[in-house]
């Protein structure tokens, strides 16, 4: 009896939690178009080379991963852009310098390396440059293709959920799986909290005092960028019987992650339009 009651107890606790997912306003004149929501590359800075060769191998290198069908760009990108940077090498000639070596570094959306690429410039061929960098873009291609989960369709966001602030021990681990099971149940991809994500899922617990044999229990949810900005969040709340908090989170776990995983997929979806030029939102620049 005592178990019924508390289902149906937590029934009318995810009915009076429904989420009212809470989207985070943007600055939007410092809002950069985004590369569209498949992977992506941004041509990034090229260390020791002068002012006039570092755009020209920027732009050639830009050129040649358009060429191999990958979107990118040498001022901004999304937040699942991979980034290649380099390094040039200069080698004293009688008429001053010239690049003698090239050296580059591949990172994903987590800046994670990806790969790195040593190039030899040959002397005295002009066109060597032009041929190093068409080799260095059939070499990224390659590396964000293979580690991309389908060429040119959207990314699958991975979602890790972070341990629960101000839950009670014995309330903490039921919230945890609850809400993954939730999620999954609504076909996100929920990772561990220490593999690499996309998104973070940040929640919070708190209970108010006893008045009348009820607690006020208040949960919030915030789904946060890998970079740290704010997609919104999710805030519930209601009055419960005070000894449920001692020992009935099970059921009211369940209940409260069922209408959380409402909101946090309508926030993901959002997170998920941030990434296109149409969403209007900021994209991710670099010097």
């Amino acid at each position: 009896m005592y178990r019924a009651a508390v289902l149906l107890a937590a029934a009318l606790l995810a009915a009076a939690c429904q989420p009212l997912p809470q989207v985070m306003e943007r600055d939007k004149a410092s809002a950069l178009l985004a590369l569209p929501d498949s992977v992506g590359v941004q041509v990034g800075r090229i260390e020791g080379a002068p002012p006039e060769l570092e755009d020209r191998l920027r732009q050639d290198l830009e050129g040649a991963l358009h060429r191999r069908g990958l979107p990118a760009s040498r001022r901004t990108g999304n937040r699942l852009s991979y980034w290649v940077t380099g390094r040039v090498e200069l080698a004293a000639m009688p008429d001053g310098f010239a690049p003698s070596g090239l050296v580059w570094e591949l990172r994903d959306w987590d800046g994670r390396l990806a790969g790195r690429f040593e190039q030899r410039v040959e002397s005295g061929r002009p066109k060597a440059l032009a041929v190093l960098l068409e080799e260095l873009a059939d070499e990224v291609a390659g590396r964000v293709r293979a580690e991309s989960p389908g060429e040119g369709g959207p990314v699958r966001l991975k979602i890790s959920i972070a341990p629960i602030s101000g839950a009670a021990p014995e309330a903490t681990e039921p919230l945890l799986r609850a809400l993954e099971a939730a999620l999954a149940g609504r076909g996100l991809d929920v990772v561990p909290p220490a593999a690499p994500s996309h998104l973070h899922v940040f929640g919070s617990v708190e209970a108010g005092p006893a008045h009348a044999g009820l607690r006020e229990l208040r949960l919030g949810w915030s789904v946060v960028w890998s970079d740290g900005n704010e997609v919104g969040r999710v805030d519930q709340a209601n009055a419960v019987p005070a000894e449920w908090l001692e020992g009935a989170w099970t059921s009211l776990a369940a209940a409260a992650a069922g209408g959380a995983a409402s909101g946090i997929a309508d926030l993901v979806f959002t997170a998920q339009v941030e990434l296109r030029p149409t969403g209007g939102a900021a994209g991710r620049s670099r010097p």
